[in-house]
This record gives structure tokens, C-alpha cells and sequence, in this order.
């Protein structure tokens, strides 16, 4: 479907319940990918899962820290399914009451699970997940989801005589003004007689655009010690990352791999600015005898 500028499609599913064998469990999730892979670039999947994903775990990177009950096997199952096409599961996200997440109860009335989940790569644009206190005979409970529809943007190559970079402190806006008064005193003193109204445009244009460019240069050193914050190896596990979501269709080996890949990078990141954090404290031991420069240089690099 397309709604305004968002070309979206939404999946609806139902997996079988956990009386059913691994060999059901799995055909539905293949029939699920196949779905996938015939759907838009934005796609919404959602419906009854007969999982219980349960409390979060802070390591895993499609779920929020929000869940509900205890986990099974289907929980688990569900989890590895959204880290193989980089889902989040939305349930997760918002912080409800309890009385405000479970989705079935039992004929009983005296257990309630939430089995029922929406899944999807537009997670941005989800700004809220309700679960509607409906009274009818199923034994589910409905959900909505607030769906924020971004208007598309312009083509940024209509605005090619736009400035390409902005300026981020002090000393790339004094960079900029010194460079600009320079170039602009040498087109004053290149002045030909022969140029016309649209050659002083043009060159006023590059004058602003070299200033503009000469005084992102300022941060370059800075910005070239921050991407060196990443190690060799987590570099190479990114491109490794990315070359797999190129993939389609993916095979069950590369889909465990990308999953693996997903919380490998998360892990590996925190422990590369964890050493990049201690290696700037030591240095300022070492020359300055002070910590609180050291915390001032990682909260400037943060900024930047």
C-alpha cells in the first residue's frame, strides 16, 4: 500500500500454537521470509505469535526494556527471527502496566500472556503500541499501533548551490570568516573588466563554498581520531554486516550469521570506546595529571 510518500506493506500472520512440532514452527517462519522478500522496503509484520519473549535482555538489539511474563522457546524463536531482518519488537519499546500488555487469557480466565506482537523496520516512526481493553467473545485482545507518516523529502540535488557543510563551533565559524574575507579581497583585486554580473555570482558562490569547505577541515583531525575510536576488527564485522543485508534471498547459515553479527557489533562497539575512554584518561595522567581534562576531551569528542 501506499499511504502519502510511504510505500509500506503490512504481514499479517499467525504461528502455530506450542502443541505443534519444530518442523510447522519453522515452515511458518520460511513462509514468513518469503512474504518478506516479496514486500516493500517498509514493511509492518504483525499478529498472533504463540510466543512468550518475556522479560528484555539489555544485549539483545530488537527488543526494548520493556516485556512481560517469562520466556519459552517460542520467545526465543520470535527473538531470532527479528535479528535476522533487523526488526524491532515494538511491544517492547513503550512502558505500559501490566494490565495494559497482556494480548490472550485463558478460558479460565486465570492466565494471561502476551503472544501477540508487531514487528517492523519503521520503528522510528512508531510512536506509540496499545493494546485495546475490548470486551468480545475471542480470547485476544486487539492492539493499535500509532504510525507517524513522514512527509518525503526534496531531492537535495535541486539545492546544489546550497552550502554543503554547517559549521559546528567557534573555530570553524573564525576559520570561515578569515578564509571568506580572503577570498573575497583577492576577487576584488582579480576584478577583469570583461566580467559580467553572472561571473561575480559565480565567483562570490565558490568564495563562500571554499570557506565553507576550508573550515570543515578544522574538525577533520578531530573527526579522523574519532572514527579511529572503532577497532580493525569491528570494522571488518560492519562491512561483513552490510554485505549480508545486501544478500537476498538469504540462506538459513547467512541468517545466523546476521543475527550473531547484530549483537557481536553492539558488544564490540561498547568495548572499543570502553578502551578509547581509558586510553585518553591514561594520556592525561600521564602529561596533565588530570582527570578532569580527560573527561572534558571525551565529552568534547561526544559533542562532535
Amino acid at each position: 500500500m501506499n499511504i502519502d510518500s510511504l510505500e509500506l506493506s503490512i504481514i499479517q500472520v499467525y504461528a502455530s500454537t506450542e502443541a505443534s512440532s519444530d518442523e510447522e514452527l519453522e515452515f511458518f517462519y520460511s513462509t514468513a521470509d518469503k512474504a518478506i522478500q516479496l514486500s516493500e522496503k517498509n514493511f509492518i509484520v504483525l499478529g498472533d505469535f504463540n510466543a512468550k519473549i518475556g522479560q528484555t535482555n539489555p544485549n539483545e538489539t530488537v527488543t526494548g526494556n520493556h516485556g512481560y511474563g517469562d520466556r519459552n522457546c517460542r520467545g526465543n524463536r520470535l527473538i531470532d527471527f527479528a535479528h535476522e531482518n533487523n526488526f524491532a519488537i515494538m511491544n517492547t519499546i513503550f512502558k505500559k502496566t501490566n494490565k495494559q500488555r497482556w494480548t490472550w487469557i485463558s478460558p479460565n480466565g486465570k492466565i494471561k500472556n502476551e503472544i501477540d506482537y508487531i514487528l517492523t523496520n519503521l520503528h522510528r516512526n512508531i510512536y506509540d503500541i496499545q493494546v485495546l481493553n475490548i470486551t468480545y467473545p475471542p480470547d485476544h485482545r486487539p492492539m493499535r499501533a500509532s504510525l507517524n507518516i513522514v512527509p518525503k523529502t526534496k531531492s537535495r540535488r535541486k539545492f546544489g548551490q546550497c552550502p554543503r557543510f554547517q559549521l559546528k563551533n567557534e573555530e570553524e565559524v573564525e576559520t570561515y570568516k578569515q578564509t571568506l574575507n580572503s577570498n573575497l579581497i583577492n576577487l576584488l583585486e582579480n576584478r577583469r573588466d570583461e566580467d559580467t554580473v553572472q561571473n561575480y555570482y559565480d565567483d562570490i558562490i565558490n568564495a563562500i563554498n571554499n570557506s565553507l569547505k576550508k573550515a570543515h577541515e578544522v574538525s577533520s583531525n578531530r573527526n579522523s581520531v574519532k572514527n579511529q575510536v572503532l577497532s580493525a576488527r569491528t570494522k571488518a564485522l560492519i562491512c561483513r554486516r552490510q554485505e549480508l543485508q545486501r544478500t537476498k534471498p538469504k540462506s538459513r547459515t547467512m541468517k545466523n550469521e546476521l543475527k550473531a553479527l547484530y549483537k557481536l557489533i553492539s558488544k564490540r562497539i561498547n568495548l572499543d570506546y570502553k578502551v578509547h575512554r581509558i586510553r585518553i584518561i591514561e594520556k592525561h595522567l600521564n602529561t596533565t595529571n588530570s582527570v578532569k581534562k580527560a573527561y572534558k576531551e571525551i565529552r568534547t569528542q561526544n559533542m562532535d
